[in-house]
C-alpha cells in the first residue's frame, strides 16, 4: 500500500495524506482525527484524506516498559503494548503525556478518557483470547511513569488464583507467536473502534 507521505499544514495543524481505510488507521501510531473540509481542497490527491495529527504522541517512554513489551498500536489517549510475558497475555496501557504517575494527574477528561481505552482494550483482550479473568491495575511501584496493565487470567495459569507479580519469570513467545497475537489484538481494535 502506498500513500502521499508529504506532512503539510492545514488549518494550524500538522497533517498527513493517507487512505481511508479503519485496519491501516488502527495502526498508526499517531493520534488522528480526519479533516473533513479537505475533500474539496484541490491539491488532494486521487482516493486520500487528509488527517491530523497531534504532537502529544511524542513523549518519553520509560525505557523499562520500552524493553519489556511490544507496541500493538495507539489510542486516543494511551500508546498500547503488549508484554514480552507468555505466561499470561499482558497488555500494557501508557497515556502519551508527559510528567504522569497517578491517574489524578491527568485532566479529568483525560481520565475519563482513559477509562473508556481501559475498558476497550479489556473487550480486545478477552476476545483475543477468551480468558476467564482480567486483571486490571495501576500499580507504579517499580517504574512511576504512568501505565495500566491489563492481564488474561486462567485457571490453569501459573499464578492463578494469586497475583501474578513474581511467581514465575518471564516467558518468551515461541514461533512468532506474539506477532500472531498482536495481529490478532490489532484486528479485534479495528473492529471495535470506528475511526471515521
Amino acid at each position: 500500500m502506498t500513500f502521499a507521505a508529504d506532512i503539510a499544514s492545514y488549518d494550524f495543524c500538522s497533517a498527513i495524506w493517507l487512505p481511508r481505510e479503519k485496519k491501516f488507521l488502527s495502526r498508526l501510531n499517531w493520534t488522528y482525527g480526519e479533516i473533513t473540509n479537505s475533500n474539496s481542497d484541490p491539491s488532494r490527491p486521487d482516493g486520500l484524506y487528509l488527517y491530523r495529527f497531534d504532537l502529544m504522541t511524542f513523549f518519553d517512554l520509560n525505557p523499562r516498559l520500552e524493553g519489556d513489551s511490544l507496541p500493538v498500536l495507539d489510542l486516543p489517549l494511551s500508546t498500547v503494548r503488549l508484554m514480552k510475558d507468555a505466561n499470561y497475555p499482558w497488555l500494557l496501557l501508557v497515556p502519551r503525556k508527559p510528567d504522569l504517575v497517578e491517574i489524578i494527574d491527568l485532566e479529568e477528561d483525560d481520565q475519563l478518557q482513559l477509562m473508556r481505552e481501559i475498558a476497550l482494550a479489556s473487550r480486545v483482550l478477552r476476545s483475543a483470547t477468551e480468558c476467564e479473568k482480567l486483571n486490571v491495575g495501576a500499580l507504579g511501584n517499580q517504574v512511576s511513569q504512568l501505565h495500566v496493565h491489563i492481564i488474561a487470567r486462567f485457571r490453569d495459569d501459573a499464578a492463578w488464583p494469586g497475583p501474578i507479580w513474581g511467581v514465575v519469570s518471564p516467558k518468551p513467545y515461541e514461533d512468532a507467536a506474539d506477532e500472531h497475537l498482536i495481529n490478532r489484538l490489532r484486528d479485534s481494535f479495528a473492529a471495535e473502534t470506528d475511526f471515521n
